[in-house]
């Protein structure tokens, strides 16, 4: 795998020869270039592949995954050939990047979305709640030439951290043509997560369950990957229940599209892009207070105490009687707030700023 790696890595190199070092750039790609380092494994999440798309009208963008600290070196062979580094997480991607890019001279943008912001101990939940872990996330905010944040909850989080009063909130942004509003509704409950041991609790996936259980006659679906443990830790799953599974991207809107009610019922958000994708598609959202969700649902949901599931089901059944302008002030909401164009515009103005 490293010789996999190492062999990438001079590809890249010799695909930009930056104008710093002893070579002239290659006339394959004049655009100034960006090094963006994420800590997704299998595959770009949704919202970071948007953001690279965004990057990609402007700038030559090399993306790479950093899951341990030994990917510290690849980041080293790669920042000279690069003239900013962008970092999606405040976690130790942003700690190595923003060092490496700062004695190179190279100016670094981290973005700050969720978990690498978060402590919440009583769920065992956030990156912060190891002290190691605070130490390098401080440090990678610190020395960040800007620090991004996807929602004033996480840019409070952020700037607390790191003593900086300078965290620009740039929300994640939308089109709204890929989310369709659902005219044929049925009635259904839906959430978006991974059922994992870790989501039973923080995204809610057990009350969710539970909720289910107080009202047999709603049906109510899960889409995500499922682990094993986590669906044991469930135990008897009502038949009202349906886990779906992991869904290509056009199942889920279609799901999306169909579902008349969509349930966030997490002990912490740092936006909530499937929530936000699902009140563009028409659904009635039903969330608890946590995070950032009263940022993306304003007042056009329902809102359940964390952990109840019984006032998690009460809800559910408030939302499923409301008529379809419920649905279409979630959408009008998402579109006026979270334009994708918004979006493009703050990070690609954010990047120029560093560059110059």
């Amino acid at each position: 795998m490293t010789a996999i790696r190492n062999s990438e890595d001079r590809k890249i190199s010799h695909r930009y020869t930056h104008p710093r070092s002893n070579g002239m750039q290659s006339d394959l790609d004049t655009r100034r270039s960006i090094l963006l380092v994420h800590i997704s494994s299998d595959g770009l999440p949704s919202f970071v592949s948007r953001d690279k798309s965004i990057l990609e009208e402007r700038f030559a963008v090399t993306s790479i995954p950093f899951r341990n600290h030994s990917d510290a070196l690849r980041i080293l062979r790669l920042t000279p050939f690069h003239d900013a580094v962008i970092s999606w997480f405040a976690w130790d991607n942003a700690f190595w990047a923003n060092r490496i890019a700062g004695f190179l001279g190279r100016g670094s943008i981290t973005i700050a979305g969720g978990f690498d912001v978060a402590r919440i101990p009583e769920i065992g939940y956030g990156n912060l709640i190891e002290a190691g872990a605070r130490r390098r996330t401080r440090d990678a905010l610190r020395r960040a030439s800007l620090v991004l944040a996807v929602s004033h909850s996480i840019a409070r989080e952020a700037a607390g951290l790191a003593a900086r009063d300078d965290v620009r909130v740039v929300h994640h942004g939308f089109d709204q043509r890929e989310y369709p509003f659902g005219d044929a509704k049925k009635t259904v409950a839906l959430t978006v997560g991974d059922v994992t041991v870790s989501n039973l609790t923080r995204k809610g996936i057990r009350f969710f369950v539970e909720a289910a259980r107080r009202a047999p006659d709603i049906p109510f679906l899960v889409i995500g990957r499922q682990d094993a443990k986590a669906v044991r830790m469930l135990g008897n799953i009502p038949r009202n229940v349906t886990l779906l599974g992991r869904l290509p991207e056009a199942d889920l809107k279609r799901v999306m599209m169909e579902s008349k009610v969509y349930v966030q019922v997490s002990a912490h958000e740092g936006f909530g892009c499937s929530l936000a994708e699902a009140m563009l598609c028409g659904c009635v959202p039903v969330v608890t207070d946590r995070g950032a969700i009263p940022e993306v649902v304003g007042e056009t949901g329902f809102y359940a105490s964390y952990g109840n599931p019984d006032n998690t089901a009460a809800c559910v059944r408030e939302a499923l009687a409301t008529a379809e302008s419920a649905g279409r002030s979630a959408r009008e909401r998402i579109s006026r707030l979270f334009p994708l164009e918004k979006r493009r515009d703050a990070l690609l103005g954010a990047v120029e700023e560093v560059l110059h």
